[in-house]
């Protein structure tokens, strides 16, 4: 179990996860846990596909990804070596980074919106460290500093 110092942290730790739809339950309470901070408790979880009672056969068929590996959540193992989810930020920087010609610090601002010195922490923290790429990077007459992941 998660337990957050405060408990307005623990509360919206929860709200979050509601809000995106990965909280196991609609339903929480935050109590205090044995070390003085605060847990949250869920409540009955939703109900699945498997536990649902089997509907009628007028009901309307379920969605389906149109092939395998368009499901959510699934990993793009072709544009990012296997390290990140599909759409999402680390995603697009790695594929700007594994493009041929690189990117700059004014292309991943472009593609993501961030200001310079998010986008070269993104790539120290997030590329480098936890995606465990090699970044190269090198000074390209008329274009500046381009980050590449190296091959």
């Amino acid at each position: 179990m998660t337990t957050y110092s405060l408990m307005h942290n623990a509360k919206a730790a929860a709200l979050r996860m509601v809000a995106q739809g990965t909280a196991p339950s609609l339903d929480f309470e935050i109590l205090p846990a044995e070390d003085g901070r605060f847990a949250v408790r869920w409540g009955e979880p939703l109900a699945t596909a498997a536990s649902q009672p089997a509907e009628a056969d007028d009901a309307e068929p379920a969605l389906v990804a149109e092939e395998p590996g368009e499901a959510a959540g699934e990993l793009d193992a072709e544009a990012t070596g296997g390290a990140a989810k599909r759409g999402t930020a680390l995603a697009k920087v790695i594929a700007l980074l594994k493009r041929p010609e690189g990117a700059t610090i004014s292309e991943i601002q472009a593609a993501t919106g961030w200001l310079p010195h998010t986008t070269r922490a993104f790539i120290s923290v997030s590329v480098k460290r936890k995606a465990g790429l090699d970044v190269v990077t090198e000074k390209v007459d008329g274009r500046g500093r381009v980050y590449r992941v190296a091959a």
